[in-house]
């Protein structure tokens, strides 16, 4: 039994199939992936393969047992459960918490922790990874992620499907990999991309205390908030404001 998660539509259906959480399913036929079976994946960000997050999408964390057919981004398999339904907000908590945990363990994987220490890696899911201010890291090959903490520090990939992910103040994700996700946690730290998706965190001091108000997300050329997000353009919030 594993874990994985799993989207379907606004319905909770996925290839005509109705789930509901609580219930586990099982199929006696021959499974195959995109033929038969019931279809999930390890990465909670390899669903936006399948269902994009645009609202209309519903997420789920599962467990798949019985036989299993493991493909590139997702695994089919002839039972499974519905174990809970997850927001967008809690996928994406999940999701960089993989990301994090594969840096740490991947042998290909470049560590720096200093101020302004950097981290590149170039190679095949070769991540990079930095904690100091100013510190920046840097990746590009497939599914390579980039990852920073510090106050100030950048995170910049240029491969398939790899995401770049900033926490600290004033830090700036950038991607240009279809698929690939920037993703900037921090107060007014900017993340841009040129053919994938930003993530975004309005930052709002309420009752005195800064808060999050709201997590916003688009791909190139849809809208946050009424405004259409550009390629090669830096998007932040500020008291409440979207600017670029």
């Amino acid at each position: 039994m594993s874990k994985a998660y799993k989207g379907t539509n606004k319905n909770a259906q996925c290839r005509g199939f109705q789930y509901e959480v609580g219930k586990e399913y099982k199929t006696d036929k021959s499974i195959g992936l995109c033929s038969h079976g019931f279809h999930a994946c390890e990465n909670p960000f390899d669903i936006f393969s399948y269902y994009p997050p645009d609202g209309n999408t519903r997420f789920f964390e599962v467990e798949q047992s019985g036989d299993k057919n493991k493909g590139d981004d997702k695994t089919v398999s002839s039972e499974i459960k519905i174990k809970a339904e997850l927001t967008l907000k809690e996928l994406f908590t999940v999701g960089f918490k993989m990301v994090f945990e594969k840096v740490h363990k991947s042998k290909k994987t470049k560590n720096t922790s200093g101020y302004h220490a950097h981290a590149n890696t170039s190679g095949f899911k070769a991540h990079a990874n930095t904690s100091g201010s100013y510190a920046h890291a840097n990746t590009s090959g497939f599914k390579a992620h980039a990852n920073t903490s510090g106050d100030e520090a950048h995170a910049n990939t240029s491969g398939f499907k790899a995401h770049a992910n900033t926490s600290g103040y004033h830090a700036h994700a950038n991607t240009s990999g279809d698929e690939a996700i920037a993703c900037s946690l921090g107060v007014q730290s900017k993340a841009m991309a040129v053919k994938g998706w930003i993530v975004l965190v309005d930052w709002q001091y309420i009752d005195n205390k800064l808060t999050i108000k709201n997590i916003h997300h688009a791909k190139v050329g849809r809208k946050i908030k009424g405004v259409k997000i550009k390629p090669n353009t830096c998007y932040w919030f500020e008291n409440g404001v979207l600017n670029y």
